[in-house]
């Protein structure tokens, strides 16, 4: 039975309110639209929701500037984009995508999110507007693992509450595992632990791996420029689970427009590569044992599984044995809930953030 967290919220009116105001350009060349969120009181949350409104305007060629902050981070592995939002001197909470995604996958869940947090979304390496891995360069989670780490220490981070979806969420706990003392608290988005695999399997995944890698590689040397009608329509046909309504969200950071007037989507075709080696189970419990912060998963009812039900069970109730720290939530909706549903989300997410970042924390400041 899965143990939901649903505390009141501890937030004032003031506190709660936080108005974003996006631009998007939908693939219509007559016309442009632009998006409102405005909060609303939701009684039955107990919290200020966001409803967007959507009107058809003359809008910018790019997504207005808000009040976020795009960040260029240069790293080792090459520069490391997204934006940050909120106080400078807030408390850090680092947002990490799911796999083919970006960190505008954030923005939905923005105005719910306490005002005293400093919000800092990334690209993922090979995502949105990061850069590409050298050819030759995988993309396994454990490669963004360090990414992580060379981010915190770029930022000069000695600990910070982490934030994760899907694969954002593998990674999440991949870093709370090998680095605890720099997690203060871990937010999973229907994903916890990597997806594992039995010893036996490891060199047929191994050969998939290397042949699927090729087949990429000449795909993504082949790969054409498209009209930017063409380029909605499969966005639209590759996120089935995604509200049109939300799609722009993904569109405008995920498409790059080119000189010929062409668009190409923006990720690192190789990050489809099927993973080389995969952590086993006992793996995998080596780095919840480490985990001893506190830990919120929240579960969507038609999320992603990876295994059938009572696997699933199993597995979370091992995990809960080995890391005493994590709750468990079950949310309506699929997987991308956060962007579809997002009050459901942070009727769950708000009082879990705001207990952590509160509880004896001193406020950890960020060169952002």
């Amino acid at each position: 039975m899965l143990r939901a967290v649903l505390q009141p919220l501890q937030l004032s009116k003031a506190q709660a309110i936080v108005t974003c105001t996006r631009a998007f350009r939908l693939p219509k060349a007559s016309s442009q639209t632009i998006c409102h969120l405005k909060p609303v009181y939701a009684r039955e949350l107990h919290l200020f929701s966001a409803k967007a409104t959507f009107s058809t305007v003359t809008a910018p060629s790019t997504m207005a500037a808000e009040d976020r902050t795009e960040i260029q981070i240069p790293l080792h592995s090459g520069t490391l984009a997204g934006w940050s939002y909120g106080p400078k001197d807030g408390i850090p909470v680092l947002a990490i995508h799911g796999w083919l995604q970006h960190a505008d996958c954030w923005l939905p869940l923005l105005p719910y999110l306490p005002s005293h947090l400093r919000i800092i979304a990334i690209d993922l390496p090979g995502h949105g507007r990061s850069a590409h891995r050298g050819t030759g360069m995988g993309y396994a989670v454990s490669d963004y693992t360090r990414d992580i780490y060379a981010l915190l220490e770029h930022l000069q981070l000695p600990q910070v509450h982490v934030l994760g979806h899907s694969m954002g969420a593998m990674v999440s706990f991949l870093v709370a595992g090998a680095f605890p003392e720099r997690v203060a608290s871990l937010t999973l988005i229907d994903g916890v632990a990597p997806i594992t695999a039995d010893d036996d399997q490891a060199a047929a995944r191994l050969r998939d791996a290397i042949e699927n890698w090729h087949v990429l590689q000449t795909k993504s040397q082949q790969e054409t420029g498209m009209s930017r009608a063409d380029a909605w329509e499969r966005l639209k046909q590759g996120n089935p689970d995604v509200d049109e309504d939300v799609l722009p969200i993904l569109f405008e950071r995920g498409a790059v427009k080119h000189a010929d007037g062409l668009y190409k989507y923006s990720r690192d075709l190789l990050v489809k590569q099927v993973t080389p080696m995969r952590f086993t189970l006992r793996q995998v419990a080596s780095f919840a044992r480490r985990i001893t912060c506190p830990t919120l998963a929240i579960l969507a009812q038609q999320g992603l599984r990876t295994a059938p039900p009572e696997e699933t069970a199993k597995q979370l109730d091992a995990l809960q044995r080995l890391m005493p720290s994590l709750e468990l939530a079950e949310v309506a909706g699929n997987h991308h809930v956060h962007m579809n549903d997002p009050a459901a989300v942070a009727k769950v997410v708000v009082p879990f953030l705001h207990k952590q970042s509160m509880d004896g924390q001193a406020k950890l400041k960020s060169k952002l």
